[in-house]
């Protein structure tokens, strides 16, 4: 990707990745004469509290001095998993704008879980339906997948567990398919 306009002022830009589940997104860049000018790291490995911008997805920040160009090359590894992910190119205040909705429509999603568990196992409790118990067995590891997928599980849940990141979709995946 390259930028093809010159500036007349330094910019500082954000890129995301809508993928919280990347093993691995390095971003190069480069300036006009092809030189290295800086490169960061993301994986979802790596410990929540060493990311640079505290965000459930990969960010990067990019910085544009003025009359310059850039060139960045991003190098992405999923180790074989689902892959896919958007490209976003953000000011400060957009990406903090779009993490507040997406975080409060996610909330919302995860609150109806979290109900749909405990009115489940409410049920369970007054009828001894063992129909009750699967489901909400099911929605316990429906729960903690969708967790996953959407990056929540790496914050709040194993923060510093590099064998969950990498193992946690296809487990709790699982465990759901079974219930």
């Amino acid at each position: 990707v390259s930028q093809s306009r010159y500036r007349d002022r330094d910019q500082e830009f954000y890129l995301t990745l809508s993928n919280a589940n990347l093993d691995k997104a390095d971003l190069y860049l480069y300036n006009e004469t092809n030189e290295l000018v800086s490169t960061q790291k993301f994986s979802d490995l790596l410990s929540y509290e060493r990311r640079e911008y505290k965000s459930r997805k990969p960010v990067f920040k990019i910085y544009i001095p003025a009359h310059q160009k850039i060139n960045l090359l991003l190098d992405v590894n999923n180790g074989g998993e689902q892959f896919h992910f958007d490209l976003k190119f953000m000011e400060l205040r957009q990406l903090n704008s779009s993490e507040n909705v997406e975080s409060y429509f996610l909330g919302i999603f995860m609150g109806l879980l979290l109900f749909s568990i405990l009115l489940n196992a409410y049920m369970f409790i007054l009828t001894k339906d063992r129909l009750s118990l699967f489901y909400s067995l099911y929605l316990i590891a429906l729960f903690l997948l969708q967790g996953s997928l959407l990056g929540f599980g790496k914050i709040y849940l194993w923060q510093d567990s590099a064998f969950l990141s990498n193992h946690a979709n296809p487990l709790f995946a699982s465990v759901s398919v079974f219930f």
